[in-house]
């Protein structure tokens, strides 16, 4: 995958991409031209560090990282390479199907394709995630890749999507991650406290919610291997 740049809203996503963390805000060649990008969440710092990877060069576009499940079959540490991304205002954008296929056919971990929707904020409950599902039709929610889309869409570059889910459909977010977590991905530490307090089950669904993260991280780690990425 020479040339193409990858971008990455955390810096635990770029890790299991290169093998190194880096902050957000970096950009840099890792290897074989491959250009990656550290963006922070959400679809303004995605769509500036895509842009900063076009001027610099990329050839293509692929948003890398984690998601959400829409869908109920799918579950933590599986991965979807996306069949179109649509973002919140119902825009389709298209993805480079030669390439989304190779990286399918080369893959170890459990690959599903599907529609991705990016969201503007995070879909966090049950509910609201079986009824952007239903609304978008879409398989997974992140807050990036239409972003990123947009970006290679309008600079006539090749575009790919490649997400492992974290939450399942049937798993809410729990409140102290979604009121604690900051752009760059890490907790403000005093909130999540006070969030957690002192109930079990808190703690136990943080618990679970790492678990479905090293699940995710882990797929994205063999399929960078897999992509002769590492």
């Amino acid at each position: 995958m020479n040339g193409w740049g990858f971008l990455c809203a955390l810096p635990r996503e770029c890790a299991t991409l290169t093998g190194v963390t880096r902050p957000v805000g970096a950009s840099w060649v890792f290897a074989a031209d491959m250009r990656v990008a550290v963006t922070g969440m959400g679809a303004a710092a995605a769509a500036a560090g895509a842009q900063r990877l076009v001027d610099e060069g990329a050839r293509g576009l692929v948003s890398w990282g984690t998601c959400g499940g829409l869908d109920p079959q799918r579950q933590p540490g599986d991965v979807i390479i996306a069949t179109s991304v649509t973002d919140a205002t119902g825009r389709h954008y298209p993805v480079d199907e030669p390439s989304s296929r190779r990286v399918q056919e080369r893959a170890a971990v459990c690959v599903a394709r599907g529609a991705l929707v990016t969201a503007g904020a995070v879909v966090a409950g049950v509910d609201a995630k079986r009824m952007l599902r239903a609304r978008s039709g879409a398989c997974a929610v992140d807050m990036e890749s239409a972003a990123i889309a947009a970006v290679a869409a309008r600079s006539g570059r090749p575009f790919m999507a490649i997400r492992a889910v974290v939450d399942a459909a049937q798993a809410a977010l729990p409140r102290a991650v979604t009121a604690a977590v900051q752009a760059d991905g890490d907790l403000a530490w005093a909130v999540f406290f006070r969030q957690l307090g002192w109930s079990w089950r808190a703690w136990r669904e943080v618990a679970v919610l790492m678990r479905s993260a090293h699940k995710a991280e882990r797929a994205l780690r063999v399929l960078a291997r897999d992509l002769a990425l590492l």
